[in-house]
């Protein structure tokens, strides 16, 4: 296994997910399952595998391939819990809210919605509390570093006021 080889699926996720964007379905499906393909035959790429069946889930929604579109956001969905990949639950959650969502089955709809807004949001404020921490330590060390300082000054004023008393 080259290092090429290694990163294979990684090249095959990525080109399903431009086609995803650019509207070529057929071509991110077959880049995708080769995305798969490629992930399952190397296990440390386990993550890549989930956010491909999830990306393989999406192009069948757009599709309007909802039964496709529901197995291979449930395979991207216990993987993402398998890994604990937080954000890959989130997606999970919105995408089946999508999903029966347009297979008019709201009430199971609005439950995987809530669900993924939810997590999301803990996410988000999961993040901001962290930003703030840093903020904040950098904040405290700038008082510090303004402390020290000032007490450098007063130490050079009184070094001068003692150069000039004894000078």
């Amino acid at each position: 296994n080259s290092p090429y080889q290694k990163n294979l699926g990684n090249v095959y996720l990525q080109l399903g997910r431009y086609y995803i964007i650019k509207g070529n379905y057929d071509s991110a499906k077959y880049h995708l399952h080769n995305a798969i393909y490629e992930n399952a035959a190397n296990a440390a790429t386990l993550l890549g595998m989930g956010v491909a069946q999830r990306s393989l889930g999406a192009a069948f929604i757009e599709t309007s391939q909802l039964d496709s579109a529901l197995v291979y956001t449930l395979l991207g969905q216990k993987i993402a819990y398998s890994v604990n990949d937080l954000p890959g639950k989130v997606v999970s959650f919105l995408q089946l809210g999508t999903i029966y969502k347009l297979k008019k089955e709201y009430p199971i709809a609005y439950d995987y919605l809530e669900k993924g807004k939810n997590l999301g949001d803990s996410l988000n404020n999961n993040y901001v509390d962290r930003l703030m921490q840093f903020l904040n330590l950098d904040f405290d060390q700038k008082i510090r570093l303004q402390e020290l300082e000032k007490e450098q000054q007063q130490a050079k004023s009184r070094n001068r006021m003692f150069v000039m008393l004894t000078g």
